[in-house]
């Protein structure tokens, strides 16, 4: 990538996590299944209990999805692009026109990132709501409005911060009002969820690549054999495999580094521009972090953002297959 805009554009799809964590206790036989429903008329969802009663609690995945999500390997549940996952390689190229964007989703053959806004219809709020299918990091204001009454309370009881905004791995029904950047497989499946754009705002298209694939296949046969084998080497070839998507092109740019400096240095540090913060060590050493001039990536860019969207499409298809 040369275009510092894609670059920019890129940075902003990066989101990790998949996951969406419910505090609860589950008791055998004794624990009802918990049901979530959005009233129209309060404009609330409403958790209550079923007459249904947990019986067994079980792991749905106990692998990693990145494999499958930068592997490229033929798969007839992904309906887009010839029913593969492929990762972007160069750029294409790049636009702010509405109806080029548009264009480019409605047709559904290139890979892309987009920047748009959007919601899901009311009407589809009960069906969601079990794990609502956007994943995205947006910034919350701890007030009663934004996180109910009874959370409100136990932060105040307990001396936390309740006016202070904090950026959170969210799951959401909606863009939040803002633009977000999804790549083109995770965006096809919301939109296919019953997503409704409202606004385009850019996109980048890219060339599609299949080169991790024999990685992946030869990774993924020498730890089935080490499994078969009960070896302990298929924790490392799992490693690899969930490493070698492009984990280093995630926060790269926003590591500091730290240098072990007498008081002198410290005191000429403290006043560069790119100082981030200083701790002493003992009576004349201190840890100084300054933020970095530059950054080093090892992968591509686009690699780990189009891997990080498909895990999140593949969490998002699987959700929707068990509740079909």
């Amino acid at each position: 990538i040369s275009d510092e805009i894609i670059y920019k554009l890129l940075r902003e799809c990066i989101t990790c996590g998949l996951a969406a964590v419910f505090h609860r206790e589950n008791i055998a036989d004794k624990t009802h299944i918990n049901e979530l429903n959005y009233d129209e008329q309060s404009i609330k969802v409403i958790s209550k209990d079923n007459e249904n009663v947990a019986t067994h609690i079980f792991a749905l995945v106990g692998n990693s999805l990145y494999p499958s999500s930068y592997s490229s390997v033929k798969n007839e549940n992904i309906p887009y692009t010839d029913h593969r996952m492929y990762i972007a390689g160069r750029s294409r190229f790049y636009s702010e026109k509405p109806y080029v964007i548009k264009n480019c989703i409605d047709q559904r053959k290139d890979i892309f990132v987009a920047k748009h806004k959007g919601y899901f219809p009311k009407s589809e709020y009960n069906y969601l709501l079990p794990l609502p299918p956007i994943f995205r990091n947006i910034e919350i204001e701890s007030k009663e409005e934004v996180i109910d009454e009874y959370t409100y309370s136990q932060a105040q009881n307990h001396s936390l911060p309740t006016i202070k905004k904090d950026r959170k791995l969210t799951t959401l029904v909606d863009t939040s009002g803002q633009f977000m950047v999804f790549n083109n497989y995770y965006l096809q499946l919301l939109i296919d969820l019953g997503f409704v754009i409202t606004d385009y705002k850019a996109i980048a298209v890219f060339e599609k690549i299949a080169a991790y694939e024999p990685f992946v296949r030869t990774m993924m046969n020498l730890r089935i054999q080490a499994i078969l084998a009960g070896s302990s080497k298929e924790k490392f070839y799992k490693l690899i495999i969930n490493a070698s998507y492009g984990y280093d092109t995630l926060n790269t740019e926003k590591f500091g580094k730290i240098k072990m400096l007498d008081k002198a240095d410290t005191f000429i540090a403290q006043h560069h521009p790119n100082h981030i913060g200083t701790r002493r060590i003992s009576a004349n050493t201190f840890a100084v972090q300054i933020k970095p001039k530059t950054a080093t990536c090892f992968t591509s860019l686009q690699s780990g953002v189009f891997t990080l969207d498909n895990a999140k499409y593949w969490r998002s298809k699987q959700r929707t297959s068990l509740i079909i």
